[in-house]
């Protein structure tokens, strides 16, 4: 028998009401299931995420903190100690060069000793005074920016002023070479007046010594400092659209291109002061000094919240091989500008014998000053720079 439509309907609604009951419990568990497992899910993925990120930022740190020379990079400047202190000339060797004559014999067009140390002199006292600028003045901020791979934290400010203004490289080679003219000028003077016997008498002949070592030192490391400004540092702010105003400055104009017309003049056109082969070991081991300083400097031109810092971007120790090719890349260079000087003055020393004998034994042709200067010009232009675009 079937029911009453009645009871029918009642039947069917209270059904309805079920089913749709159920249906909207069901679908708020299903949310909330879901949300729960959404929450769950976004928790471990922060989680995660945070984790990772705290472990990236100590990671990060842990470089910061310390940035201590690849092992390839101190194999390497162990060997160059190795090497090149085994080349040092002896004492007997230097003494052979390091002569009042040697310091005291001046180009035929500049006069003689007299007028040949008061050039030298000149040329001292204008290094020396902008090396005292430069202590007392105002100094500059430079803005690291690391090349791509490196580990180093971009964007701090590196002030120098006052004695750290003494620091670079560049017023490394400065003061060798205001030492070196300053020493040069002394003897010269000495000669010229007649009161270089207080010279001869210094035991172990250590200032004529001196002087021939600084020159050896101050000559290619200058000439290598005018180089990396022009073809590597300057042309990398170009690259990142940043400011060359201040390689513009005085200050820079000085230390990287009148110290190269400075060594040039000394080699070409005053006194002709040599470069032997004998002393090439010299000027890397001043070089090798100076890295040495530099690695540990690193952690001492700006506050410690930067990390390691360097002021010249090739000496970066978190490149890997990178870094120890730029050393290598500065060696073969230092080595390659002593050569040309020691090669330079072998040259126009029989340049001056040749013109010598085509002109019947005269002190020197017009032919012979114009060759002089014509070195003198040639190598000063292809290191020095002035401008963005040449």
């Amino acid at each position: 028998m079937c029911p009453p439509e009645s009871v029918l309907r009642q039947q069917n609604g209270r059904s309805s009401t079920s089913t749709a009951t159920l249906t909207q419990t069901t679908a708020t568990t299903q949310h909330e299931q879901l949300v729960e497992l959404h929450r769950n899910t976004s928790e471990d993925t922060l989680m995660e995420n945070a984790y990772g990120e705290a472990e990236r930022v100590t990671m990060i740190e842990e470089v910061l903190a310390s940035a201590p020379p690849p092992w390839h990079s101190i194999a390497l400047i162990g060997s160059v100690l190795a090497i090149f202190v085994q080349m040092l000339p002896s004492w007997d060797e230097i003494d052979q060069v390091a002569t009042l004559d040697t310091f005291s014999k001046s180009e035929a067009w500049i006069g003689g000793p007299l007028q040949l140390g008061i050039y030298r002199f000149i040329i001292a006292l204008t290094i020396w005074s902008t090396s005292l600028y430069l202590l007392c003045g105002p100094g500059w901020s430079l803005l690291t920016s690391w090349k791509p791979g490196s580990k180093l934290r971009s964007g701090a400010t590196i002030r120098l002023q006052g004695i750290k203004t003494m620091f670079p490289f560049t017023s490394w080679s400065w003061n060798m070479l205001g030492l070196s003219y300053s020493l040069n000028a002394l003897i010269a003077l000495s000669v010229a007046t007649g009161q270089d016997v207080w010279i001869a008498q210094l035991q172990n002949n250590w200032l004529l010594r001196l002087a021939l070592i600084v020159w050896e030192v101050a000559a290619p490391c200058v000439i290598l400092v005018s180089t990396v400004i022009r073809f590597a540092i300057w042309e990398m702010l170009l690259k990142a659209g940043g400011d060359t105003s201040n390689l513009k400055s005085f200050r820079n104009v000085m230390m990287h291109n009148a110290n190269a017309f400075f060594v040039v003049l000394e080699v070409s056109l005053l006194g002709g002061l040599p470069v032997r082969f004998n002393e090439a070991s010299l000027a890397p081991l001043f070089g090798v000094c100076y890295v040495i300083f530099t690695w540990n400097m690193a952690n001492r031109w700006t506050e410690r919240k930067h990390g390691p810092q360097f002021i010249y971007f090739f000496f970066d120790t978190t490149m890997g091989k990178v870094t120890t090719i730029a050393l290598v890349c500065l060696l073969c260079a230092l080595l390659i500008f002593y050569a040309l000087f020691a090669t330079a003055r072998i040259v126009l020393d029989s340049l001056s014998g040749v013109f010598k004998q085509a002109n019947d034994g005269d002190d020197y042709s017009v032919t012979e000053l114009a060759c002089h200067a014509s070195f003198a010009l040639l190598l000063t232009s292809a290191v020095c720079r002035f401008r963005d675009h040449w």
